[in-house]
C-alpha cells in the first residue's frame, strides 16, 4: 500500500541517490556499447560478419519488437514499446527492494535505448540506405533466426534478475514457514 510511511521509508536521499547512479551507469554502459556498434554499422562494406561460432555479427534492421512481431505497424510498436518502458520505470521507482529497482532499471534503459533506437535514421552503408522506424540488431545466434542488440541484451539480463530474486525471495519465504 502506498502511504506516507511507505515513502518515508522507500524515497530516503540515500535510496533516490543509489536508483539515479544505476540508472546513470546503465544508461552510460548502453551508450558505450551502443554508438561503436553504430558507428561501425554505418561504415560497414559487408552486412555478415560470421564466424560460424556460437554468435556472428550481422547487420539486421528489425522494425518490430520480439523477433519482428508486428514489423507492419510501427505505431503499434512504438505504443508499446513506451508503453512497457514507462510501466517498468514506475515499478522500479516505487519497488522496495534494492534488488528489483536495479533490474527493472537494467529493463527500463534498454526499452528506453530501443525506442530512441527507431527515431534516429542513420544511414546504413552496407545497405544503401537511411533506416527508420527500425532498431539496429547486429548479433546473430547461428542456430536460430534471432538477432539482438545491446540494449536487448538489457532487457533480458533485467528480467532474469527479477526473476531469480523473486524466485530466491519464493523459496526463503517457504521455508520460513515450514
Amino acid at each position: 500500500m502506498l502511504n506516507k510511511s511507505y515513502f518515508k521509508k522507500n524515497f530516503t536521499k540515500k535510496l533516490i541517490y543509489m536508483r539515479i547512479i544505476w540508472s546513470t551507469i546503465g544508461i552510460l554502459i548502453v551508450l558505450l556499447t551502443t554508438i561503436p556498434m553504430y558507428i561501425w554499422a554505418a561504415n560497414a562494406d559487408d552486412y555478415n560478419y560470421g564466424t560460424g561460432n556460437f554468435i556472428d555479427i550481422n547487420i539486421v534492421l528489425n522494425s518490430g519488437i520480439s523477433f519482428g512481431m508486428f514489423s507492419n505497424n510501427t505505431t503499434f510498436v512504438y505504443f508499446i514499446q513506451w508503453f512497457v518502458s514507462i510501466m517498468i520505470l514506475i515499478v522500479a521507482i516505487f519497488s522496495n527492494k534494492w534488488y528489483y529497482s536495479l533490474f527493472l532499471s537494467l529493463s527500463f534503459t534498454g526499452g528506453f535505448f530501443n525506442v530512441i533506437d527507431r527515431l534516429i535514421p542513420v544511414y546504413i552503408k552496407c545497405f544503401n540506405i537511411e533506416k527508420h522506424d527500425q532498431v539496429l540488431d547486429y548479433f546473430h545466434f547461428v542456430f536460430g533466426n534471432t538477432s539482438w542488440n545491446f540494449p536487448d541484451a538489457f532487457i533480458i539480463s533485467g528480467i532474469i534478475g527479477v526473476s531469480l530474486f523473486y524466485f530466491i525471495n519464493l523459496l526463503r519465504d517457504l521455508v520460513k514457514k515450514k
